[in-house]
């Protein structure tokens, strides 16, 4: 007895625990996640494992290698983003020669790629939340994951994966924060966060910056316009120059010189016919 006990208590926790879960991830995510993975499996069937980096794509590796050791100097005019994340990279696998960097930054930069594929989803269906927009938003994903160029930056290990991700979590966010008439605190700060960082994977991350602030201008002025637009209408309907007051008012008074002009003319027709 105690142990099916223990195993209807167990039951009972694993279910409250997947009631958790379910409440913060949905169908629709785990859909994502798993063509994420899938897509993740693809790109590495077709990236070059055995071809030696070269340029930029080398230099990021070279230092991500230093920062992994503790260097974090630049020898010139260079977004550390990137090679701060394949530095922390290498430092939790413990790579220590070139050929092995290689192999984990093409690694690096399948995944960065592939999340994009959730990323993407989730920015789709929270801007396109009607359910006749899904065919839009499936269409999207599929433009990215049938992409050559999507291929060509997850094969090559530069910063364009990790900036795209970046970019498409500030889109996310700041529609997660644009949904209601207030901001919403938390999700802005996030994408302000995703903004920054995207300055520091690439320079012209500080446009994506100057956007987040732009979008956020416009709804807080949107919503004040929103506001008087719900007032003035009030204080104007009560006017008597409101098209409805008039309309009102010149129905009335056709009705009333109507109502006259019959009692005139009765008026008129009676007399006449006693004169008669």
């Amino acid at each position: 007895m105690a142990v099916w006990r223990k195993t209807y208590q167990a039951l009972n926790s694993a279910d409250e625990y997947l009631t958790r879960f379910f409440n913060y991830v949905t169908w629709r995510d785990l859909w994502l996640l798993i063509l994420a993975v899938a897509f993740a499996v693809f790109l590495a069937g077709i990236t070059p494992f055995a071809l030696v980096l070269r340029e930029d794509a080398y230099n990021f590796t070279v230092k991500g290698m230093e920062i992994s050791l503790g260097d974090f100097s630049l020898d010139r005019p260079q977004a550390i983003g990137w090679p701060l994340l394949l530095g922390l990279v290498f430092s939790i696998m413990s790579v220590d020669n070139v050929f092995e960097a290689m192999y984990v930054s093409r690694w690096t930069s399948i995944l960065c790629t592939a999340l994009g594929v959730f990323a993407l989803g989730k920015a789709c269906g929270a801007m396109l939340a009607d359910r006749s927009q899904k065919g839009i938003a499936v269409m999207i994903v599929l433009a990215y994951m049938t992409n050559a160029l999507i291929y060509t930056m997850a094969r090559s290990a530069m910063s364009e994966a990790l900036f795209i991700l970046l970019v498409i979590g500030v889109v996310y966010f700041s529609i997660r924060a644009t949904e209601g008439d207030a901001l919403n605190i938390r999700s802005l700060v996030v994408a302000a966060l995703l903004a920054a960082a995207s300055y520091y994977v690439r320079p012209n991350g500080l446009f994506v910056f100057a956007a987040l602030v732009v979008t956020i201008v416009l709804h807080t002025w949107a919503s004040r316009k929103s506001a008087i637009a719900g007032v003035v209408p009030l204080r104007f309907s009560s006017s008597p120059f409101h098209p409805i007051s008039m309309r009102v008012s010149l129905h009335l008074a056709h009705h009333s010189t109507m109502a006259r002009t019959r009692s005139t003319s009765s008026t008129t027709t009676t007399t006449f016919g006693r004169t008669i």
